[in-house]
C-alpha cells in the first residue's frame, strides 16, 4: 500500500513531520550497536552508509531504526544488516533517485520501493556479517549508475582574463568562445570570476 502511494506522489517527509517514535529498551540497545558499527564508503560518486549488528532474538521495527539512522547521517543511501536466529534482515533506504534500493534488495529475494526496501534471508551456511556487507556493496556497485560529476560537464580548458581587461574586451572574448563566465587571473593567481550577467549589468547601467 505504501509503495502504491509513493508511486502516486506521496511525500514521506511530510508524513514524518506528524509521526513521533519512541524506542523500547531492546531497540535502543540495538540502535547503539548499529551506530557503533557504521561503515562509510563512496560508490561511483555516491556516499553509502552500512550498519550491522547481531541480535539474540528478533527485535521488531528495525525499519524504524533504519529511519533514525538515515535522519542522523543523511547519506545518499544506507543499508542496515541485522542477524538473528539463522536469519539475516537487510533494510535499505535511498535519498537519491539514482540509487534504487528496491532493485538492490531484489537480488537477495526482497523487494520494496526505489527509496525503501528490505529482504529477509534464511542463512544456510555460516557467514560473518562483514561478508554479507561486502556482498551488499558488490550488488550496489553493479546496480547503480555513476553520479554525474562536475568534471563531466565543466568547460575545459579554462578561459582567463587579466584584472585590467576592459569589460568590452571580456564581452568579446565570451562571445568568441561561447563562455558564460571567465576566470580572472593575476600572475597565475585566481583573483575573481566575471560572468555574462555581470557584463549585462554594466551594459544596462550604461
Amino acid at each position: 500500500a505504501v509503495a502504491y502511494l509513493l508511486d502516486k506522489g506521496a511525500n514521506l517527509e511530510i508524513v514524518e513531520e506528524y509521526i513521533e517514535y519512541s524506542l523500547t529498551r531492546k531497540q535502543q540497545e540495538l540502535f547503539n550497536k548499529l551506530l557503533d558499527s557504521i561503515h562509510q564508503i563512496s560508490v561511483k560518486g555516491y556516499e553509502i552508509d552500512v550498519f550491522q549488528a547481531e541480535m539474540e532474538d528478533y527485535i521488531p521495527d528495525v525499519s524504524l531504526l533504519a529511519h533514525k539512522l538515515n535522519e542522523l547521517h543523511n547519506a545518499d543511501a544506507l543499508f542496515v544488516l541485522t542477524k538473528y536466529n539463522e536469519k539475516l534482515l537487510i533494510i535499505g533506504r535511498s535519498n537519491d533517485d539514482s540509487i534504487n534500493v528496491g532493485e538492490v534488495l531484489k537480488y537477495f529475494g526482497g523487494g520494496g520501493h526505489n527509496r525503501a526496501a528490505s529482504a529477509t534471508i534464511k542463512i544456510e551456511e555460516e557467514r560473518e556479517l562483514i561478508e554479507w556487507q561486502e556482498k551488499v556493496l558488490q550488488v550496489v556497485q553493479e546496480k547503480i549508475n555513476p553520479a554525474i560529476l562536475v568534471e563531466d560537464i565543466m568547460s575545459t580548458p579554462v578561459d582567463t582574463i587579466d584584472p585590467d581587461t576592459t569589460m568590452k574586451e571580456a564581452d568579446q572574448k565570451m562571445l568568441r568562445h561561447g563562455d558564460s563566465g571567465l576566470v580572472v587571473q593575476d600572475n597565475d593567481k585566481i583573483v575573481g570570476i566575471i560572468s555574462r550577467r555581470d557584463i549585462d549589468k554594466v551594459r544596462n547601467y550604461d
